[in-house]
């Protein structure tokens, strides 16, 4: 049986992770982000909020009590500092949605969907110093499809997440296993994204338009305009090329 580790997880992390945390592991949220973690307790698991390094101090001590052999990243927005990384003796994994080096970063579902990418990696890695930088284990591609939107993406990464570190979870808590060093001449961030940088750039094609629309519906905040009235359009669904032919022209005050 798999000894109890150390999960870093939020709403989408914990549905990655479910049923594969072993009884008795840590589950390590931020309440601000994902405040439903709290009511994990009934299910034989310690969870433990983290919203700032101001609480990496009293976590080191909680990681402590139960020495994980293994620490678990799985959609957490926070950089943890080194002396959690590198506390459990089989190290830190990252469940990364994003194919790496070139998707490092924050928010990359949105990103590889508005760049216009035909697929988008899933990474399992190791945790170092950088972010997103650590040696690679493995990694599964996923198809972004013509109909997907940001959400079924989202569940595309999480099923292939959940598998991806089912299939390598009983290797990890044993030690260290072989992996692959990332290329930096390849590397590259992406930002946060803020809910400002859903306006829509009417110089862009409509297809640029199209998807980043997909990439922003809720529970993201959204893409939008101002119609010819000057009023702010939040749009909450994809559209079709058509539809978004019908807006470039009201935008333009045309209609």
């Amino acid at each position: 049986m798999t000894a109890p580790c150390i999960f870093f997880i939020d709403e989408a992390g914990w549905r990655i992770v479910q049923d594969l945390a072993p009884k008795g592991s840590v589950l390590v949220f931020d309440p601000d982000r994902y405040p439903g973690c709290a009511d994990l307790e009934s299910l034989g698991m310690s969870p433990f909020p983290y919203r700032t390094r101001r609480d990496a101090e009293a976590l080191l001590a909680r990681m402590a009590t139960l020495s994980p052999p293994l620490g678990v990243v799985a959609s957490f927005n926070h950089v943890l500092p080194p002396a959690v990384f590198n506390a459990p003796p089989c190290g830190m994994v990252n469940v990364h949605g994003g194919a790496l080096p070139e998707y490092r970063g924050a928010n990359t579902l949105q990103w590889a969907i508005i760049n216009g990418e035909s697929e988008l990696g899933v990474t399992l890695h190791y945790v170092n110093a950088g972010i997103d930088a650590g040696p690679v284990i493995a990694v599964e591609r996923v198809a972004i499809e013509y109909h997907d939107s940001a959400v079924t993406l989202r569940d595309k990464i999480i099923a292939r997440g959940r598998a991806l570190l089912a299939a390598w979870l009983p290797r990890l808590v044993q030690g260290r296993v072989a992996a692959t060093p990332q290329s930096e001449e390849h590397a590259r961030y992406w930002p946060r994204r803020k809910p400002a940088d859903g306006r829509i750039d009417w110089t862009r094609s409509d297809e640029q338009i199209r998807d980043l629309v997909r990439a922003l519906v809720p529970p993201w905040p959204g893409a939008f305009y101002e119609n010819h009235a000057g009023n702010r359009i939040v749009l909450d669904r994809m559209l079709t090329i058509e539809e978004i032919r019908a807006l470039r022209t009201e935008a333009a005050g045309k209609a």
